[in-house]
């Protein structure tokens, strides 16, 4: 995949800043975190012949981070 992760990641963080969000660091830092982990998720399914699994819990986000499935 080259460097699409952290090209896609570096298009997020800019278009925080065209949409004129606020610029909060708690409000940044949780939209940065997520957004590394969503790519990094995404990318982990990213070989051609991937599936991904019926059963995976669907991750839930807070301001705090990602919250732990029960």
């Amino acid at each position: 995949m080259g460097d699409l992760p952290q090209r896609f990641y570096d298009c997020f963080v800019a278009a925080l800043d065209d949409a004129a969000l606020p610029a909060d660091p708690e409000f940044r830092a949780a939209l940065h975190a997520y957004m590394r982990w969503a790519v990094d998720n995404v990318m982990s399914y990213s070989a051609v012949d991937a599936s991904v699994p019926d059963d995976l819990p669907m991750p839930r986000w807070t301001w705090e981070g990602l919250e732990e499935a029960s």
